[in-house]
């Protein structure tokens, strides 16, 4: 069964950093997760080349804008108050 999840050597690889820019600054929300670019249930890799390094409130709002709600509800439930409040001013 392939690996669903990046490890920490990938997401050091990749940067450890959010992806997303906000008002064309790099975001400095902390901490990091792995993200598939493209879906692993769709058949997406665990592999660095289909990492995608995001905050927790920017890996809601990806998953969002990809239509992929069910995903985003579920993660919304692991945020913080602050993270909740980034997330709708970022919305």
């Amino acid at each position: 069964m392939p690996e669903r999840f990046f490890s920490k050597a990938q997401k050091v690889a990749a940067g450890l950093k959010c992806a997303f820019e906000v008002d064309h600054a790099p975001c400095e929300g902390e901490p990091v997760e792995g993200d598939h670019m493209q879906p692993f249930f769709k058949g997406g890799e665990t592999t660095e080349d289909n990492l995608l390094n995001l905050c927790l409130p920017h890996h809601v709002l990806k998953h969002m804008l990809d239509g992929e709600t069910w995903i985003a509800r579920l993660m919304m439930s692991r945020m913080t108050p602050k993270q909740l409040a980034e997330y709708y001013k970022i919305k």
